[in-house]
């Protein structure tokens, strides 16, 4: 693979995914990069596998695994803009646990949900 063979530079992984396959990522990624016995594992990504497949357009993307270099760098730094963005909380938090936007329950489509105003000097 990849990973043993040196190659990996990026490791990501859906929200669901299992720890034993994080885990047999990791260890290989470790070996092929000779970082045995360091904390090298990859970035738990805070959005499950459906969320991923959808986003890759691919099915059932549970690890994404990028071998290079100038692919990894962007993905990473999107990934951390993005990260940044959402907040923290969102980390831990499941993807989808409510209902959002116009047709959520309870919304008035009359009144905007956000005010977008702001002031400037």
């Amino acid at each position: 693979t990849a990973a043993r063979s040196g190659q990996l530079r990026a490791l990501y992984h859906a929200a669901d995914a299992r720890e034993d396959g994080r885990r047999k990522l990791a260890q290989a990624w470790r070996v092929g990069s000779d970082r045995e016995g360091s904390d090298l594992k990859g970035l738990a990504l805070p959005v499950e596998r459906t969320i991923l497949s959808l986003a890759l357009g691919r099915e059932n993307v549970v690890h994404i695994a990028l071998t290079d270099r100038h692919a990894a760098k962007r993905v990473s730094e999107a990934l951390d803009r993005w990260l940044h963005f959402i907040g923290s909380e969102s980390l831990s938090a499941p993807c989808g646990t409510a209902p959002q936007g116009a047709s959520a329950p309870g919304s008035d489509p009359a009144s905007p949900a956000v005010d977008v105003r702001e002031e400037f000097e």
